[in-house]
């Protein structure tokens, strides 16, 4: 039987105390008004609920009902599916393709089909995948 996991934002809308880091954010699954303290995606699922900082994450993709968001210090697998994750998602993340997402702030370089991340995991991606995420990349570069 598959679980539903409630992904959320934590990223920044209206901070509660001037100088403060302190987060205002909704929940998706039910507008549920919280408070965070960083950039991050927050997960509730039934046996277990957390957070991953935005800096954290090098990239996140889905294999079959099941998102891998690859981190620094390892893989967390939710049961789930890209387009939940992606309604929470902001830059610096960019969807290259319907089954993966990319976080700019991570990524060393892209070159000759690849993108490498800035502790040497690479990914590769087919060209028109490529040739479009290395576009929107340039433009996250220019800060256009």
């Amino acid at each position: 039987m598959h679980r539903k996991v409630h992904f959320f934002d934590t990223h920044p809308a209206t901070p509660q105390k001037k100088g403060g880091d302190d987060i205002k954010i909704n929940e998706i699954s039910g507008g549920k008004e919280k408070t965070l303290n960083q950039n991050s995606i927050g997960y509730v699922r039934q046996v277990e609920s957390g957070k991953v900082s935005y800096s954290d994450v090098l990239y996140i993709e889905q294999r079959g009902n099941t998102v891998y968001i690859t981190c620094k210090q390892g893989v967390l697998t939710v049961p789930g599916r890209m387009r939940d994750i992606s309604k929470v998602l902001k830059e610096p993340f960019f969807q290259c393709h319907s089954y993966l997402t990319i976080n700019f702030d991570r990524v060393y370089c892209m070159r000759k089909n690849q993108i490498i991340f800035d502790n040497k995991d690479s990914i590769s991606l087919g060209r028109s995948c490529f040739v479009e995420s290395r576009k929107m990349f340039n433009k996250y570069l220019l800060g256009q």
